[in-house]
């Protein structure tokens, strides 16, 4: 499908149009994405007022996991990356503060300045790894791969957006769309907000701070296997063969 780019007009106009036909483009990977978002937005249905805190991480993390599937369906992958990690880092808070609500584990304050050092985020991560090694070590290899491949500009980044002509080159506001890369994101997006939902479920049950939806487990469990289906579709692609041939460390 050919999307205007030539305007400004033409590019709101194409963007919106790639989020209404995104079902029928990109299928049951972008459904799947979509109803792992929904999870993340009802199946917490109850917190009271000393996990306000939490309720602030748990929506950023909900809100740009929304940004990130829209990122990708508009063919913008690094800005879905990026907002990808924003979900994880939202996520990894979210379980810290269930743990500990003392407010000076997340910010230092001089007056009416409020600041938030590199050791805040260190001593999150620590605790994670120690008290959550599963949830810590699924972090981690997702913000490894974007780390390593989109939080900095280079030239696999920069390539989405060229495009050779016979004897002419020129550039794009898109990125050139390739399916099977689409859906390994929304993939990818999906299976970062069930391991972040799966993951606050379990440090809650420790705890009890928060009240989760009756059918929560059973709902979780219906898009898992719909989940793990969908990897097994990505993974038996020759593509994907012959990346892991390749490259080994990158599986899913």
């Amino acid at each position: 499908m050919n999307f205007k780019q030539s305007t400004i007009e033409e590019i709101i106009k194409s963007e919106c149009q790639m989020l209404l036909v995104a079902p029928e483009r990109y299928g049951e990977f972008y459904t799947n994405a979509i109803d792992v978002n929904q999870l993340l937005q009802h199946s917490i249905i109850g917190v009271d007022q000393n996990n306000h805190v939490f309720a602030m991480f748990a929506s950023q993390a909900r809100n740009y996991h929304l940004l990130a599937i829209f990122s990708f369906v508009r063919l913008h992958q690094v800005q879905g990356k990026m907002n990808l990690r924003q979900v994880l880092e939202a996520g990894a808070f979210a379980a810290y503060y269930i743990h500990n609500k003392d407010i000076s584990n997340f910010t230092d304050q001089n007056g009416n300045i409020l600041k938030v050092p590199k050791s805040k985020s260190d001593r999150m991560y620590k605790w994670l790894k120690k008290d959550q090694p599963n949830f810590s070590q699924n972090i981690y290899n997702m913000k490894k791969k974007i780390n390593e491949y989109n939080a900095h500009s280079n030239i696999l980044g920069a390539s989405n957006h060229f495009q050779v002509k016979e004897n002419e080159f020129g550039t794009t506001f898109f990125d050139n769309e390739d399916d099977y890369f689409v859906k390994i994101d929304l993939w990818s997006v999906a299976d970062a907000g069930l391991r972040i939902i799966e993951g606050l479920h379990k440090i809650n049950n420790g705890k009890k701070n928060l009240t989760f939806a009756n059918d929560f487990e059973e709902n979780l469990c219906i898009l898992d296997k719909k989940h793990q289906k969908l990897k097994n579709e990505v993974t038996q692609t020759e593509r994907y063969k012959k990346a892991m041939l390749l490259t080994p460390k990158t599986n899913l």
